[in-house]
């Protein structure tokens, strides 16, 4: 699970804490306080609904039907693990919590952080696993400073980070580090999934796994 602030419309980072994020690619409870679960998922569509078991499909991540606007991220490809992903966009979901993409294969860019090439910070998140597969972000703790990862928009203009640090936090302090402005870093990219030991008690991983890319200029 993640925590994240609401923003507003100029994506400047407010004080308040909205919630928290499921990334557990195991089944995860979750209350349904106007739950609406949707039989076809409408790709143009933001994501607003967890799901408890999310799709496994390689071949259904490889097909998705994205469609978005010019500016907004499509693409994510991490080249040392040969990683490219479709990436949905994710609101906040029926627990007011950052909805969990709905694939496993599948990344997702929280809208309410700033767009790819924008001065603040893009937030991207993605299963660790899934119940019988890895997930997207499987290998996202073993990228080193150096790494390059890249987001390509609709519009075709594609953005290169560079990984400059990673660190893992318990659950409940992740809020203190995943919006947090790298020193030096006007255009970060922050990079999101679960780790450590999974606990049955609670049914969430205890860590959070955090990477932290700058834009590369260029």
């Amino acid at each position: 699970m993640l925590y994240n602030r609401k923003l507003n419309k100029n994506n400047k980072l407010l004080l308040g804490v909205v919630g928290i994020i499921a990334l557990a690619a195991v089944s995860i409870s979750l209350s349904t306080k106007d739950t609406k679960t949707p039989s076809v998922i409408v790709a143009s569509a933001v994501i607003t609904d967890s799901l408890s078991e999310p799709d496994e499909s390689i071949e259904n991540a490889k097909s998705y039907n994205w469609v978005g606007e010019d500016n907004e991220p499509r693409l994510l490809e991490v080249p040392r693990y040969s990683i490219s992903s479709f990436v949905q966009k994710m609101g906040n979901d029926q627990t007011s919590k950052i909805a969990v993409p709905t694939n496993i294969h599948l990344a997702g860019w929280y809208q309410n952080s700033v767009l790819p090439g924008e001065e603040g910070i893009t937030v991207i998140v993605g299963h660790v696993t899934g119940k019988e597969s890895d997930g997207v972000f499987r290998n996202l703790g073993n990228l080193d400073a150096g790494d390059n990862v890249s987001i390509t928009r609709r519009d075709g203009r594609k953005f290169t980070y560079g990984v400059v640090s990673s660190i893992t936090v318990k659950e409940n302090e992740a809020v203190n580090y995943i919006f947090s402005s790298q020193p030096g870093i006007t255009k970060q990219l922050s990079l999101v999934t679960c780790g450590g030991e999974f606990n049955n008690a609670t049914n969430q991983y205890e860590d959070r796994i955090i990477v932290y890319a700058e834009q590369l200029e260029g």
